[in-house]
C-alpha cells in the first residue's frame, strides 16, 4: 500500500506534519481492547508503514484468487517485548504483509485483512507466519471469546436482551436453546457461542456460515490452548478417562 515512512531516528529534528482527521488510514483497534501502545521515533521501516498514533501498519492488498476472499481476524501474540524494526521486517517477510501491528497490554495485537479460501486457511497460514518469521513470538489464540453473556448474544445476531431471553426461556422461537456453559447458578451465566450459533443456524437466525466460523475459531483456539499445558497432563487426564471407561 502506497503511503510515506517513518523518518530514521538520528537525532536531528524532523518537521512536524500535519495530518487531518479524515485522512488516518490505519484500522481502529477493537472496541474491548485498551487504546495500543504509540511506537514513537519508530524507524525507518521501509515498506512498513507507520500510522499517525496507534500501530504500524504492513497492510499490502494482495490479489484475491478466483474463490478466494478476505477475512478479517486477529491474533494475540506474546514474546515480543518491543516492535522494533528487526522485528517488523521479519513479521513482514515472512508472509505478515496483510497486517496492521500493535500492542495491548504487553501483547502484540496483529489484526490481519488475509485473502483465502476459506477462514481456517487464512488463520492456519497466519499462524504459520508468524512462527516462520522467527521472532520469539508465541500465538496465544484468535481474539474471540467463545464464551458470551445473554446481552453478546444479542449484538452478534443483533437483537434485543429481551428477545434473546425468550429464546433462551422458549417464550420464542422452536424451543430447545442450549443451556449455559458455566456460572450456572449466578446472576451473569456464559453461554457456548459455538453451541448457541449452531441452534440459531438450524432455525434459520443467522446464516450456516456463521455457526461454521464460530466452530472453526473455537477449534483452533483449543489447539492452542492445549500447546501450552505442561507437559504430561493430556496423558494424565487420557489416562484417567481410560480408567472410567470413557
Amino acid at each position: 500500500m502506497p503511503g510515506n515512512s517513518a523518518a530514521r531516528s538520528t537525532g536531528a529534528t524532523m518537521p512536524k506534519k500535519t495530518t487531518k482527521p479524515n485522512q488516518r488510514t490505519a484500522k481502529p483497534m477493537r472496541d474491548q481492547c485498551a487504546r495500543p501502545v504509540v511506537v514513537r521515533g519508530a524507524p525507518n521501516l521501509g515498506k512498513h508503514r507507520v500510522t499517525s498514533e496507534t500501530s504500524v501498519n504492513v497492510r499490502v492488498d494482495p490479489e484475491p484468487g478466483p474463490a478466494a476472499r478476505e477475512w478479517d481476524f486477529a491474533l494475540i501474540v506474546a514474546g515480543i517485548a518491543e516492535l522494533t524494526e528487526k522485528v517488523l521486517d521479519k513479521l513482514y517477510e515472512s508472509g505478515c504483509d496483510d497486517a496492521t501491528i500493535g500492542l495491548q497490554h504487553g501483547l502484540v495485537y496483529i489484526e490481519f485483512s488475509r485473502v483465502a479460501g476459506s477462514l481456517e486457511d487464512a488463520v492456519r497460514s497466519a499462524i504459520s507466519d508468524v512462527y516462520n518469521a522467527g521472532v520469539g513470538a508465541e500465538v496465544l489464540r484468535v481474539d474471540e471469546c467463545d464464551l458470551v453473556t445473554q446481552a453478546e448474544i444479542g449484538r452478534k445476531i443483533e437483537r434485543s436482551r429481551q428477545m434473546v431471553h425468550q429464546y433462551i426461556t422458549g417464550q420464542r422461537g422452536p424451543g430447545g436453546f442450549p443451556p449455559p456453559a458455566c456460572h450456572l447458578s449466578g446472576a451473569s451465566p456464559l453461554w457456548a457461542w459455538c453451541e448457541v450459533s449452531q441452534w440459531l443456524a438450524r432455525h434459520n437466525l443467522i446464516r450456516p456460515e456463521e455457526s461454521h466460523q464460530a466452530v472453526v475459531i473455537e477449534s483452533i483456539n483449543s489447539s492452542l490452548e492445549r500447546r501450552r499445558l505442561p507437559p504430561g497432563i493430556l496423558d494424565r487426564i487420557k489416562s484417567v478417562f481410560t480408567e472410567l471407561g470413557i
